[in-house]
């Protein structure tokens, strides 16, 4: 019996930090394939997407979306997702035209929400919404907060404490909004909104630190004003999807809000550790299918760094893993980046064998620590068996015998340090 073919999702672009969560909650979903695309600049996506192209060119460009219906023709794409505000925009406005549906709400909501002023004025009355000051009012209470309209990340705001740095940074740029300092803490309330309009999730996370707009520490809390104000919301804006909204304590304690997005937010993950995997639910309910949300109770939190992905820089034909010195950590314990990429290479059907001083004994201890089925034969010789020149096998090792060894006589040698260069992490 074949397997059920798997729908392809276009996400664009998808090398933003919202296009890297939908990659981390589709990759595993069996019947979903993900296509990374993005316009020709650099970005993270080739080196999680293993369907990756970089020929798309800015969502304002002309030709932009005769361009993407030829990749979605050419890539069969089923559903496309975008990951970037200003594409989710203009995606949900012209989305009759694209031969495939788009995971997005009604073009309305997506319009309302890229605009700060008209979010506010939207929603003044529903829910507390930040103070907007005329700049030229002679008595403003400083300290007041600069923000652009059109803009995501924390791009261009400011704190300002005297009327000579308002000027200043109006002078710059005349467009920007006055609002109202709110000096409390923060948060990010991520929801599910399904096709008949139910809000279906709603869970609320503190922004314990922010790095560039994104929360790279971000834990679970329970509010019952953060959830009245997703009702509310729910109630004045159609959303469909995953979305969320940010809010921050006034002086008082009382939450108001910053800003609401139709859309995948960047720390949506935490809530996959509770079992809700919000991209994953808007895929499944853009494609008209009822899903189901069965959380765990308890406490979540994640914290965010910079990560290192390396570009593949040889494809060897055989692998020989000095077991010795490279599978096993100081505790003696298998090490699972090891493991993995054991597994990585059985999967890509590479050739791979434990090299060992006593293979009897390394046996015993593999078969001890259920390894012995994933390694094939033992050596205690580097050249044994090798039906092939030394420049296609690789040895991992950290004997500097043994590497030493292994480089004289022409083989790929590196380390177990190098474990994140071997794994290819693309999905």
């Amino acid at each position: 019996m074949s397997a059920p073919k798997r729908v392809p999702v276009l996400v664009f672009p998808c090398g933003t930090e919202i296009g890297l969560e939908i990659a981390r909650s589709l990759r595993f979903a069996p019947e979903f394939e993900l296509v990374g695309a993005s316009s020709p600049v650099s970005n993270h996506g080739p080196f999680v997407f293993r369907r990756y192209r970089e020929d798309m060119p800015f969502v304002s460009a002309p030709g932009f979306m005769d361009k993407l219906n030829a990749v979605v023709a050419e890539e069969g794409i089923g559903l496309v997702f975008p990951a970037h505000d200003d594409a989710t925009v203009l995606l949900s406005q012209r989305r009759e035209e694209i031969a495939a549906p788009v995971v997005a709400p009604a073009a309305d909501t997506c319009a309302l929400c890229r605009s700060k002023r008209d979010t506010y004025a939207a929603l003044t009355g529903r829910v507390r919404v930040p103070a907007l000051f005329d700049p030229n009012t002679a008595t403003l209470p400083f300290p007041v907060f600069l923000k652009p309209e059109r803009s995501q990340a924390s791009r261009g705001t400011v704190l300002v404490q005297h009327r000579a740095d308002l000027d200043y940074h109006l002078g710059r740029d005349p467009s920007l909004l006055v609002l109202e300092y709110l000096p409390g803490r923060e948060y990010t309330v991520d929801c599910f909104t399904d096709r008949h309009g139910a809000l279906r999730y709603v869970g609320a996370r503190e922004r314990l630190r922010i790095a560039g707009g994104i929360s790279t520490d971000t834990q679970l809390v329970h509010r019952d004003d953060l959830n009245a104000m997703a009702v509310a919301l729910h109630a004045a804006l159609p959303m469909r999807g995953a979305w969320y909204f940010q809010a921050r304590e006034d002086a008082s304690g009382a939450p108001a809000l910053l800003e609401a997005a139709p859309r995948v937010g960047g720390s949506m993950g935490l809530h996959r550790a509770l079992g809700v995997n919000l991209p994953l639910l808007a895929a499944r309910d853009a494609l008209d299918q009822d899903v189901e949300i069965l959380p765990r109770t308890g406490d979540a939190r994640m914290d965010r760094a910079l990560d290192c992905c390396h570009a593949p820089a040889f494809t060897p034909d055989r692998v020989i893993l000095d077991a010795d010195s490279a599978l096993f950590l100081s505790d003696g314990t298998p090490n699972p980046w090891m493991v993995a990429f054991i597994v990585q290479c059985r999967n890509q059907g590479r050739q791979i064998t434990a090299l060992a001083a006593r293979c009897p004994a390394m046996q015993k201890r593999l078969k001890a620590c259920g390894l012995h089925s994933l390694l094939g034969a033992c050596q205690e010789t580097l050249d044994s068996g090798l039906d092939m020149p030394p420049q296609k096998a690789l040895l991992i090792t950290a004997d500097i015998e043994w590497r030493r060894i292994a480089l004289d006589a022409g083989f790929i040698v590196t380390g177990p340090d190098a474990a994140d260069a071997l794994i290819d992490s693309r999905l």
